[in-house]
């Protein structure tokens, strides 16, 4: 690729911290401003998409204002790390954007940590509250190491009935430069380690996928992969925010289920592992599902084999791969089985 894939994308240099980084020059001021600003595009749109579950942009920013307004009146503050502890759901989607809308920082863990990794985190960061339901309430401590109390918020199952809640009266206005989003690493050679995003990482990444990709306000994308991972949070759920596209959510990943979502919905984008891809393609009903609205497919954490790209290439002829492992956006033409 070249240095300016986007030449006519306005963008300059600009100091933050010690680094000098180009920039795009139109950009929102924060997170909570880019979803406030899908809210006002796309109000009466469809923004979210779990099973029999479908939230407008404007019912998910109620709902989410509604649990940060909750958050905020049992004391947490903006700043302050909120963890978040729940499987792929509507819920997940609602506490990410009402965190950050509270100004607080999102600490999303997998849930796949056993009970010791999830301590870890929890004093590591010096959580504040934790988001999570009864499936995973059992792995939380009462209080952190340190003795300070930790609040747990048990997500109502119902989230319409957060309506009855008073909502946060003012979205907060955190610097582009303050921490918005804590990732851990798996810890494979240690403890897990936290990774600091802040709004203009995040931000950045955001506009890079939309224009990378030309992803646009008609897009509804498939989050198969967990919403805790970089991948799911940012390439899915806030790529989303940021143009005022749909998520389409799949709590648990089998390829049925998979081929079904992306033919009922319309899924127009997806990033998945390759493995993912080669069981979809093994679906005996895949010759006969309408997959014509697919046209963005992104994998990464392993090469994709030829014999998957050819597949894909037989059942989707309109579909482009790409490559987005470690933040780069390499495309593929996969109607005639190549890479490029």
């Amino acid at each position: 690729m070249s240095a300016h894939p986007w030449p006519d994308t306005p963008s300059r240099l600009e100091q933050h911290g010690s680094r000098l980084i180009r920039c795009f020059s139109q950009r929102p001021a924060n997170l909570g401003a880019m979803l406030q600003a899908a809210l006002q595009a796309r109000a009466s749109h469809t923004a979210l998409i779990d099973g029999q579950e479908a939230l407008s942009w404007q019912a998910l920013n109620r709902l989410s204002l509604a649990a940060a307004g909750h958050l905020h009146s049992l004391g947490v503050q903006a700043g302050d790390r909120v963890a978040l502890l729940m499987g792929n759901s509507a819920g997940f989607v609602l506490a990410t954007h009402a965190v950050l809308q509270l100004g607080a920082v999102l600490v999303p863990i997998s849930t796949r940590e056993a009970a010791p990794g999830v301590d870890f985190i929890l004093n590591q960061c010096g959580a504040t509250a934790v988001i999570t339901d009864s499936q995973w309430a059992h792995l939380l401590p009462t209080a952190r190491k340190d003795g300070a109390a930790l609040l747990t918020w048990l997500l109502p199952t119902d989230l319409h009935s957060l309506e009855s809640l008073s909502p946060l009266p003012e979205v907060a206005q955190p610097h582009e430069d303050d921490a918005a989003v804590i990732l851990y690493t798996s810890g494979t050679t240690g403890q897990p380690k936290g990774a600091v995003l802040t709004h203009l990482n995040l931000i950045h990444s955001v506009l890079h996928y939309q224009h990378g990709l030309g992803l646009h306000a008609q897009d509804r994308a498939l989050l198969a992969v967990p919403g805790s991972h970089v991948t799911g949070l940012v390439a899915i759920i806030l790529a989303m925010a940021g143009v005022g596209g749909c998520v389409v959510v799949l709590r648990e990943f089998k390829a049925a289920a998979c081929v079904q979502q992306v033919v009922a919905h319309r899924v127009s984008y997806s990033l998945m592992v390759p493995a993912m891809y080669a069981l979809c393609l093994r679906e005996p009903d895949l010759a006969q599902a309408d997959l014509s609205a697919w046209r963005w497919a992104g994998f990464g954490g392993a090469p994709m084999p030829p014999s998957t790209i050819e597949g894909l290439s037989q059942h989707c002829p309109g579909l482009r791969l790409f490559n987005a492992y470690g933040g780069l956006l390499v495309f593929s033409a996969i109607s005639d089985g190549t890479q490029s």
